[in-house]
Parts: structure tokens; C-alpha cells; sequence
């Protein structure tokens, strides 16, 4: 019978785990049935005498507990240099010398000996001091140790072994923070992982509890995968927590703890005689508790597997739901099942009684399979919208699609900060969105809401400034910007809202965002609230002029590499901007309502402005104003796509705007995620 490779692999992989286990439990029962488990007693018990008197039963504990270990470790040896140095090597997996790899083996049973011996001194003392209730007394302080050590690995175990540094690289540290922040998950920052000193495996890791948590990414993961295809694995790492299956396998495993150490007790009063133990705290019962503990997890060992693929197939769901991005997710599997040496097809018994995570086969299945369902009547629909455009006449051609960022990398970092922007420009956008509001003493600021509180701190800042208005019948506090000067909103924090590694990010003036995009991105300044503006007697269209000529932004002189174009919801100020010959393209924004019954309609503002702005959901309704706009000679710009409002019927919000763009020929798009944007 010919067997892939990887079969192989992973076969050679359980027979040595396996043979090195049953050699293991071969030694503990050797140990209990000849009586040697006592002389390893005595002996322990005269290497405690050279210990402060007092401490030669705590010594003896732990001076067994390092015998028992090292001998095991010793026994075991064998099959784990065979299984974790040779046979990676053998199959091109390994890239650790021998002595490293002895050296990192060296680390592991020191840290073992330590815990072990922590574990059998709780125990032990438990037995003496509580012999009806030591078992659930040893269970609760073993489940409480697993809490510590999940969250002291990342800061102090994993370090032990491995290599972890910031990651540098912006634009993808910048989405994998954003997907943990859709999580709701804080973490302390986004770490490279360095295992290619170690294996040229791939991997990534949400790791930690509270503040120690972190998200790691291998440097093998880094070198040989795409950004989408690292976002759609940690989006898998997120959905752990975002269903608490990490307190869920700590609460299985409490379960597991009770019922081993149940078992224990049951176990140890009826040998303790047997094995001529001088009474249950007697520590030469160790190699009998470490026999039925090994035995117990083997035999809860499919129960535990089958809980985990649970897990993970719904954490592959919540990445797929989350990312859209069903490509990534097969690519990445493949790439993974091809650099780790994954085993496609494993058989039934296999699967049941190793298989921790569903077999690559089946996940790839299982995501296809979704991207099916996401093949909806929607999609089908938006291809006869292609077909009705396509029949009412000739469209103007374009020769590029254009990108604009909304409110900059807004899905990224806090929306209208220099941060946004200028992540917007790292990721390519060809114009980067600012929306404009008036500071009481007349300055132009980047802020979308004509109030202060949903974006910034000001309520804490200035908390006795508020404005009582009612919305929708029910009186609140809110803090317009207009009742602010420059230098009081200066004061104000723009980014922590979004997140605290965003803390200390301050409200931009529109000249600001100038400075930071000229020569590198266009810009696409919305003029908010005009009506409301005009009513406190503040001029916003010559606002803006002014702007426009203090930053050479029209005319002669101005930077071609920094176009600007000006868009309005107020049809008012649109024709104001005109009258104005502003100089620089209007773009008219349209709501869901559709204000043009005909193309003559629609061809009263030409001249007036060069394009329009309006919601994905109003050209589905109404496709006939794509080419009433470009047989005018205007342009359409749709918003907004964002990552985590994909239409029905698209694999992602990439394929979502590639749709828009490529096969309905909308000119731009208005996205949160400029890295999206289909190449």
C-alpha cells in the first residue's frame, strides 16, 4: 500500500509518543510491584537529613518527586529525541542542532521537576492533614494552578524557550489589533514569535489571561503567508475567547481533576496496604498516584479531543464569519497542511483517539461549503443589476478605480486621527477621507460628529459643558464642537476610546491632516452640518476656501500629487461651492432615498458637481443612476465597505468591492479598510 508522506510522519509520531508512555507506566508499575518505589523513599528521606531540621519532610517530597521525574524523563528519552529530533530532521521539519534541542529538553525537566514537586507536596500534604477530603482539596488547588500558569505563560514560561519581539510590521500589527478589538479581546500588543530556530512549522497563538495577553505570530507564519491569510488564522486564535473556550477547557478539566483524583483515593485505599505504604501520606504512594493519573488522561483522552474539535470548528466558523475571507482560509490551511506535514486523511480511530483539531480535509470542506451558503439570492440578484445597467446605454469609461480611505484606516485605528491617516497612506489609499467641523474660534477640525463625547473624553474633560438636547423623545448631554475652542479640544483624547494603545491621539485640524497627506494621497474632505454651522452664523464653504488657497490645494500651483475633492450631503452647499468656483471637484452624497426620478433630473446638477457619493444599498435599488451618472459625465462613488458589514452573497468585503468596481463599474469606493482593496 502506498502511503503519503505525511501518514507516515504522523504514525512514526504515535508510535513513539505511545511506545514512550507505556515505557513510563512499564517503570511506576515496576517501582510499585518490587518494592523500589520504598528504597527510592529511604533514599530521598536521607538526602532531606542534610536539610535544616523541620523541613526533612518537605525535602523528602521533593527529593523523591526529582528521582521520579529524572528517572521517567531518563526511560522516556529515547523516543523523545527520536520523535521531536530525528524524525523531524528526517522529514525536513527541524532546523534545531542536537545540542539545542537537548538544551531545550534540559529546561523542560527542570520546569517539571519544580512543578512536579510543587503538585506532590499539595497532595501529599493533603493526605496527611485532610485523608477524607484530600482528593477535592488537591483537584480545586490544581485547577487554581492552571489559571496561574495561563497567565504567566507568555511573560515567564514561553520566554523560557523562545524568542519574542514587537512586530514589525505597522500595517499588519494595525489589522490584527482591529480584529481583536471587533473581539472585544484586549491584548497587550502583537509579538513575533521566533520558531524558525526551532522548526520550520507555522504557527500563531493568542496567549495570556488579562494583562499578560498577547497575540503571537511565528516568524515562519510571517515569511510564508499572505496578510489575509495571517488575519483569518488569528481571527480562528480570537474566537477561543470570544467563546470563552479557554475557561471552558479549564472547567473541563477541573471536572477531569476531581474525577482522576476521586479515582486516586479510591485506588490508593484499597493498594496502600499492598504496596506496603505506611499510611496514605506515605510518599512512596507517588509512582501509584502518577500511574492512575497517566492512565485516567489517557482514557479521558478521546472525550477531551472530541470537546476540542468542537471548539475549533466553531472557531473556524467565527473566523470565516468574521474575515468573509473563505480564500484565505483554504489557502492558509493548504500552506499550513503543506509546511507543518498535516495529515489529510487520517483514519476513524485515529481521528477519535489523537485528533485535537479536525483534519485539514474537513476544515477546508466545511469553508467551502460555507462560502456556498454565502452564494446568495443577493449576489444572484446584484448580476441581473449588471445586465440592467449594462442595457441602458453607454457609461463613461474610467481608467482607474479609486480608493478612498473613510475616515482613514478607520477600521484600524481611532477614525479622523493623524494615526488613521496615516496608516491610510501605508496602505495605499488614493484619497484619505476627512470630515470637517468648526472650532468656536473658527478653525477647521477633523471630527465626523458635530459633538465632542462619542469620540473623545470630554465628558471628563469638561463635563459641566454640556448642551441639553432631546433625541427621539429623551433628554441627553451633548458637547458640540462649536462650543469648544482649538486649544480646549486639544486637550481632549482621540484615540483611547478605540483603543488604549491609541491614547494620548489628539483631534487633528484639517491644516494638520494637509501637512501629513500632501504628496503622499488625495484628499476627500466632507463639509458636515453645514445648515447648523450657518445658523451660528459660520460660513463652512468659505472656511474651506480659505483653506484650500492657505495649502495651495487649487490653482496653478497646487501639488498634483495631492488632489482634493470636496463632497456635501446639502445640495445647498453643493451649488454654494459652485457659485464659489471652489475650483477643485463637488461630489454630491446621496442617502438611501433616491432624489432622481429621471436622467434629466439628475442632469440639472451637471456642472454644479462632478460626481456623486451614495450607499451600496441605493444602487442596488436603483442601478439605473450608475449609468444616468456616467452618460452625464459624472462620476459615482459608493460607501461604506467595511469587513464586518459584507452584503449577503460575498465571500469578503475585498470580493464585495471588486464586484462594485470591476463588473458594475462604480468609479470608487469609500472603505474602512483601505488594505482590502482589490488589486
Amino acid at each position: 500500500m502506498n502511503e503519503d508522506k505525511s501518514t507516515v510522519y504522523h504514525r512514526l509520531r504515535r508510535r513513539a509518543d505511545l511506545l514512550g508512555t507505556a515505557a513510563a507506566g512499564f517503570v511506576l508499575l515496576t517501582l510499585l510491584i518490587s518494592g523500589a518505589s520504598l528504597t527510592l523513599r529511604e533514599w530521598a528521606a536521607v538526602a532531606a537529613n542534610a536539610f535544616p531540621v523541620g523541613l526533612e519532610d518537605v525535602m523528602t517530597v521533593i527529593a523523591l518527586t526529582a528521582m521520579l521525574v529524572l528517572l521517567l524523563q531518563l526511560v522516556e528519552l529515547p523516543f523523545a529525541f527520536y520523535q521531536g529530533h530525528l524524525l523531524e530532521h528526517q522529514y525536513g521539519l527541524s532546523t534545531q542542532p542536537a545540542r539545542r534541542w537537548l538544551v531545550d529538553q534540559g529546561k523542560g525537566v527542570a520546569l517539571g521537576v519544580a512543578v512536579a514537586a510543587l503538585g506532590a507536596s499539595v497532595v501529599l500534604l493533603a493526605l496527611r492533614e485532610w485523608p477524607g477530603q484530600w482528593w477535592w482539596i488537591s483537584a480545586a488547588v490544581f485547577a487554581a494552578g492552571m489559571v496561574g500558569l495561563a497567565r504567566l505563560a507568555p511573560v515567564v514560561l514561553l520566554p523560557l524557550f523562545y524568542t519574542f519581539k514587537p512586530l514589525d510590521r505597522p500595517v499588519l500589527a494595525a489589522r490584527l489589533l482591529a480584529l481583536a478589538g471587533k473581539a472585544r479581546t484586549d491584548v497587550v500588543g502583537v509579538f513575533e514569535w521566533v520558531l524558525s530556530d526551532h522548526t520550520r512549522k507555522a504557527n500563531a497563538a493568542l496567549a495570556g489571561l488579562g494583562q499578560t495577553r498577547r497575540i503571537l505570530v511565528s516568524d515562519t507564519l510571517l515569511a510564508g503567508f499572505s496578510e489575509d491569510e495571517i488575519e483569518v488564522v488569528l481571527a480562528h486564535e480570537l474566537a477561543h475567547h470570544v467563546h470563552r473556550d479557554l475557561w471552558r477547557g479549564i472547567a473541563v478539566q477541573t471536572l477531569l481533576l476531581f474525577g482522576g483524583f476521586f479515582v486516586a483515593d479510591l485506588v490508593l485505599r484499597r493498594l496502600a496496604d499492598a504496596a506496603g505504604l505506611r499510611g496514605l501520606s506515605d510518599p512512596a504512594a507517588l509512582p501509584l498516584l502518577m500511574l492512575v493519573a497517566g492512565a485516567w488522561s489517557f482514557l479521558m483522552l478521546p472525550l477531551v479531543n472530541a470537546l476540542s474539535r468542537a471548539q475549533e470548528r466553531a472557531a473556524d466558523r467565527y473566523a470565516l464569519d468574521t474575515t468573509r475571507n473563505v480564500d484565505a482560509f483554504v489557502t492558509a490551511m493548504k500552506r499550513l497542511s503543506q509546511q507543518n506535514l498535516a495529515e489529510e486523511y487520517p483514519s476513524l480511530i485515529v481521528r477519535w483517539l489523537f485528533y485535537s483539531h479536525p483534519p485539514i480535509r474537513e476544515r477546508i470542506d466545511a469553508a467551502r461549503a460555507f462560502a456556498r451558503e454565502r452564494d446568495s439570492a443577493l449576489r444572484r440578484m446584484l448580476v441581473a443589476v449588471l445586465v440592467m445597467t449594462a442595457s441602458v446605454g453607454g457609461s463613461a469609461q474610467y481608467s482607474k478605480k479609486t480608493l478612498v480611505a473613510h475616515r482613514g484606516a478607520s477600521a484600524y485605528a481611532p477614525e479622523n486621527t493623524l494615526a488613521s491617516y496615516r496608516l491610510a497612506i501605508e496602505m495605499g489609499a488614493d484619497f484619505v477621507e476627512q470630515d470637517l467641523q468648526v472650532t468656536r474660534d473658527g478653525v477647521l477640525i477633523c471630527l465626523h460628529d458635530a459633538s465632542l463625547e462619542r469620540t473623545t473624553n470630554v465628558a471628563k474633560v469638561f463635563p459641566e459643558r454640556s448642551t441639553d438636547i432631546v433625541v427621539d423623545g429623551k433628554a441627553r448631554k451633548t458637547w458640540l464642537a462649536n462650543d469648544f475652542t482649538l486649544a480646549e479640544i486639544k486637550r481632549l483624547d482621540a484615540g483611547a476610546w478605540f483603543n488604549a494603545r491609541f491614547a494620548g491621539e489628539r483631534v487633528p485640524t484639517f491644516d494638520e491632516s494637509v501637512t501629513l497627506l500632501k504628496g503622499k494621497a488625495g484628499l476627500y474632505p466632507e463639509l458636515k452640518t453645514p445648515e447648523m454651522y450657518r445658523s451660528r452664523g459660520v460660513d463652512l464653504a468659505r472656511l474651506v476656501e480659505a483653506a484650500l488657497d492657505r495649502n495651495v490645494l487649487r490653482g496653478p500651483k497646487a501639488n498634483p500629487r495631492t488632489p482634493i475633492v470636496l463632497q456635501t450631503f446639502s445640495q445647498n452647499t453643493a451649488a454654494r461651492l459652485a457659485q464659489l468656483k471652489i475650483g477643485v471637484p463637488i461630489v454630491l452624497l446621496l442617502d438611501d432615498n433616491n432624489p432622481f426620478d429621471s436622467i434629466d433630473r439628475l442632469r440639472q446638477w451637471k456642472g454644479i458637481v462632478q460626481g456623486f457619493g451614495m450607499p451600496k444599498s441605493l444602487l442596488v435599488k436603483a442601478p439605473q443612476l450608475l449609468n444616468w451618472s456616467h452618460a452625464s459625465g459624472m462620476s459615482v462613488a459608493l460607501y461604506t465597505f467595511r469587513p464586518d458589514a459584507v452584503q449577503p452573497g460575498f465571500l469578503n468585503v475585498t470580493d464585495e468591492m471588486e464586484f462594485f468596481l470591476k463588473k458594475l463599474g462604480v468609479d470608487a469606493v469609500i472603505t474602512s479598510s483601505p488594505d482590502r482593496f482589490p488589486q
